[in-house]
Parts: C-alpha cells; structure tokens; sequence
C-alpha cells in the first residue's frame, strides 16, 4: 500500500515535470503569421484608381462652379435691372409707364438727329468741293476784269465765306431749314400694372406738306429783281415737290428771308434738291413776270 503511494506520487512529479517542459519550449519558440505580400503591379493599379477618382471628382467640382457663376450672373441681372425700375418708379412715380413711352419716343429722335446732322455735313462738304472747283475753273480763265468785276468776286467770296450757296451769277441762296406737318393723336390708357390712367400722345410726320425756310441774297451792285426756283427729289430721282421765291427790287448784300409751303407727292423726307434763277433783271426793269421762263444754260441748277 505505501509502495503504490509512492508510485502514485512519482507519476504526478514527473507527469507535472513534462508539462512545465513544453511550456517552457512553446515560450522560446512562439507561433509566427505569414507577411502579406503586396506586388508592384496592384500598387500602381491602386494609384491608378485614386487619381481616376479624383480626376472624377474634379471635373464635377469644375461643372458645379460653372454653374454657379451663370447663376450669380443672371441673379445680378436681375438684381440690377430690378435696383433700375425701383430708381425710376420712386423718381416718376404713377408716370413710370409713360415716361418709358416718351424715353422711348426721345431715343428716335435723337438717332433722326443724328442722322440729320450727319447728312448736313456731307452736304456741306459736298457745297465746298463744288465752290472750290468753281474757283480753280474762274482762275483759269484768261483776261483781265475791270473793277466792277473785281468787287463782284470779293461779295462772291465773302458770301460763300458765310455759307451761301451760288445759284446764279448774283443770286446767292443761304441754308435751309425742312419741316414736314405733323399730327397729334392723343388716347387715354390705363396701366393694370400701376393701376394708373395717362393720356398716350403719338406724333405722326406727314410728309405730304412741307414748309422750307431760308433767306435770297444777291452780290451785284445795284438793286435787282429776282426770282429763284427750288425742286425737291425723292431718292429714285422723281421732282416730288417745287416752289418759287420772288424778291422785288432786293438791294445788294441785303438778305431776303422767305418762308414756303411745298406740296409734296412722297411719303418720306425728299433726298436732294435743284435751285436756280428764273429771273434777274435791274430794278429798272419790269417787274417780275408772273410765269417767268425757266432758267437760261448760263445759270444751270445748283443741287443740294
């Protein structure tokens, strides 16, 4: 029996022996993992990917900024024109509708101005060209001229000088002014928008009645009878319009002013007219025939 003990307890010593002795070997050689191994081909394709995403993503950013600046583009539009009408209403009040009428109606009138103007100095420089081609033509004249003549070339000069235009060999017209009838319509409207009720005045050019205006002046030097023709073109070069100024006994250098009401067959502003002299006699002469001829070769119309 105490034998079988002590065999007993023998087994459990080296049983307990075997055990530490496994241990202590596992703790010297511990378990390992195996290392990932990343291959240079998978790390370029990962980098490959990131910059396609961000390049992706960059051109989204790209488009939505684009977007956004038409969008500021347009609000500040909007922004302004709407800063522009408040401006305007608090300046006109309840009138903001028709003053955008007569806005409207000033701005053609200014491009008619213009227009008229520009068409004034084309014609003016067209007058001086032909005055300056006149004057080489009477320098290469031969001869000489006496005095008379002498002081009819200084009037001449002088007249063409202050802006008359010759239409004969005396006779010397001055600028003209053109003024077609017109006729007022008036209506009254009402403005839903500004619950406002304005009277709407709409000017209409009939061309059919035009009044010219301008003065007659000649540069003898003696006290002449005169009568001078004017005809009015449209822009196919039709006679539309003529009238005819008559000056009894007009003294020299003195100018003659003359207002005309011309019938008009157009229905637009005439393009150029002709002017010259019917008649110049002295005033000793008979008065001026009342269907004078028309004018002789020496004095051909002068266009304007």
């Amino acid at each position: 029996m105490k034998r079988n003990r002590g065999g007993v307890i023998m087994s459990c010593v080296l049983a307990t022996g075997l055990v530490l002795s496994l241990a202590a070997g596992a703790a010297q050689n511990p378990p390992t993992d195996k290392p990932v191994v990343v291959t240079a081909d998978r790390a370029i394709q990962e980098l490959i990917d990131i910059n396609a995403s961000l390049a992706a993503e960059n051109l989204r950013l790209t488009g939505e900024v684009a977007r956004l600046r038409l969008e500021l583009d347009r609000v500040t539009k909007d922004r302004d024109d709407l800063a522009a009408f408040i401006r305007d209403h608090e300046a006109y009040a309840d009138n903001y509708e028709q003053y955008t009428l007569f806005r409207e109606k000033a701005e053609r009138e200014e491009r008619a101005r213009l227009a008229a103007e520009a068409k004034l100095r084309r014609e003016e420089d067209r007058l001086r060209q032909q005055q300056e081609r006149e004057e080489r033509l009477r320098q290469r004249e031969p001869g000489g001229s006496s005095t008379e003549d002498d002081v009819l070339k200084k009037r001449v000069e002088t007249l063409r000088r202050a802006g008359y235009t010759r239409v004969g060999e005396r006779a010397f017209v001055g600028n003209m002014g053109y003024a077609y009838r017109t006729e007022t319509r008036e209506e009254i409207r009402y403005s839903p928008l500004i619950d406002f009720w304005y009277v709407d005045r709409d000017e209409k050019v009939l061309y059919n009645e035009m009044t010219v205006s301008g003065s007659i002046i000649h540069a003898g030097s003696e006290e002449r009878h005169l009568s001078v023709a004017f005809a009015f073109y449209d822009d196919r070069g039709a006679q539309i319009g003529t009238t005819t100024v008559r000056v009894e006994s007009a003294r020299p250098g003195t100018p003659y002013p003359f207002t005309a009401t011309v019938a008009m067959a157009g229905n637009k502003p005439f393009k150029r007219y002709s002017a010259w002299v019917l008649y110049d006699e002295p005033a000793t002469s008979p008065s001026i025939p009342a269907s004078p001829a028309p004018g002789s070769p020496a004095n051909p119309p002068v266009e304007g």
